[in-house]
């Protein structure tokens, strides 16, 4: 008589393994789904962020506009810079001795886009006004939490 010889993997272990894989699959679908919704929060967040950025530097070049326009009204013949001071469009603060003028937009409740312009008599390559800074500026300083408590004294 002939002994019958099992095969290896019988129906508990096929039953096993098919276990094992469907739980690596819904664990991997779960992170792919917690990944996902990470980068689409972090996507709108910049869209938002980019989004006023441009927002206050558009509001930024209109004021530059009115600036230009206030500058060829008084420079018809001879500059008089403290007629021009007098007629810059409100928050625009200006400095008669750097011939400067600047201002700030609010970008957001954290931020403010600094912009810093030079006064031209003539014109330099069709302007009169050149812009010498505009650069976003957090309103508060960043402290980093560089603190990790590893060990923590137990007396």
């Amino acid at each position: 008589m002939r002994s019958r010889s099992f095969p290896m993997m019988n129906m508990g272990m096929a039953l096993l393994i098919t276990i094992f894989v469907v739980l690596c699959l819904v664990t991997f679908a779960a992170l792919s789904l917690v990944g996902a919704r990470n980068d689409q929060r972090n996507s709108e967040k910049l869209a938002e962020a980019t989004t006023a950025y441009y927002s206050a530097t558009n509001r930024a070049y209109e004021i530059i506009d009115k600036i230009e326009a206030t500058m060829e009204e008084n420079t018809k013949s001879d500059v008089n810079w403290s007629a021009v001071g007098k007629k810059l469009p409100e928050g625009v603060t200006f400095t008669e001795k750097d011939r400067t003028a600047a201002f700030t937009i609010p970008v957001n409740e954290r931020k403010t886009l600094e912009v810093k312009l030079e006064l031209l008599a003539k014109k330099s390559g069709g302007k009169q006004v050149r812009i010498v800074e505009l650069k976003e500026v957090a309103q508060q300083s960043w402290h980093g939490d560089d603190h990790l408590p590893v060990l923590r004294n137990a007396g």
